[in-house]
């Protein structure tokens, strides 16, 4: 009797495609990384905070998994004004406003030879862009984490393109790191619906940049400098080894 195969489930086909997308972004992105944790290495080498931004309701989960997290880097300057807490609509329609950007580079103090990084999968927002060419216009370096793929297939008149109609990924950061993010987000399948399920970019987007910081504390480690690494606040040692950053950064970090 010939053995009937089982049909893949929805899990089976979330899993597939995750493994599938960081299998890429680990085999093609490796030096993008690479270079990235070189200027996050120097500039915690010249003790000095990274400045982190997601201009968008979930692209702010990639500065949150940056920021203040067991395992990350101390020092990221982490810039979270796109949060739904007070409405998905409300985050959605500040992403696309004109001048929120470089009003929020003033107020957390980005300036000349900082170092940015610049999360945005669709990269095509008014903030997103804007975001980029003031830290052009500033001298602040750039690593942005995107999808080239994507932002290119959007029309040009798109509501929630910036007015310039450029994309991040043709911008020229410093580090450009491609997410791989499909057009849509979605991954899956499923008969019976027209549309997919399953956004991909939170799992890829959380993987690049915890990569980042890995490489970037081997790094560290590699020139006799002490990465300053948070560990879990709910672990026995997390209040001998943390304390010590925790005032040492509590004036500097305005989400601190």
């Amino acid at each position: 009797m010939a053995k009937v195969e089982k049909k893949a489930s929805a899990v089976d086909k979330y899993y597939s495609r995750v493994t599938e997308y960081i299998s890429k972004i680990y085999t093609e992105e490796r030096q993008n990384i690479e270079k990235a944790a070189d200027l996050m290495t120097e500039q915690i080498a010249q003790n000095k905070v990274i400045h982190a931004i997601g201009p968008g309701a979930h692209s702010r989960i990639g500065v949150e998994d940056l920021f203040f997290r067991a395992g990350g880097l101390v020092p990221i300057n982490a810039i979270l004004e796109f949060s739904m807490d007070q409405g998905a609509l409300r985050s959605m329609l500040l992403e696309r406003v004109p001048g929120i950007a470089t009003a929020l580079l003033d107020y957390y103090k980005v300036k000349k030879d900082d170092l940015l990084i610049l999360i945005n999968a669709y990269g095509i927002n008014a903030a997103t862009i804007e975001t980029a060419l003031e830290c052009k216009k500033r001298g602040t370096k750039i690593i942005a984490v995107t999808s080239p793929v994507n932002a290119r297939a959007i029309p040009e008149n798109h509501p929630a393109r910036h007015p310039s109609g450029k994309n991040l990924c043709d911008l020229e950061p410093d580090v450009m790191i491609d997410c791989k993010m499909p057009v849509g987000d979605a991954v899956v399948e499923l008969e019976g619906l027209d549309v997919k399920v399953g956004p991909i970019t939170t799992v890829v987007i959380s993987y690049i940049v915890n990569t980042m910081v890995c490489r970037t504390v081997e790094k560290l480690i590699e020139k006799g400098i002490e990465p300053p690494v948070i560990v879990s606040v709910n672990t026995p040692d997390a209040g001998r080894r943390n304390q010590r950053y925790f005032e040492e950064y509590y004036n500097v970090l305005k989400r601190l």
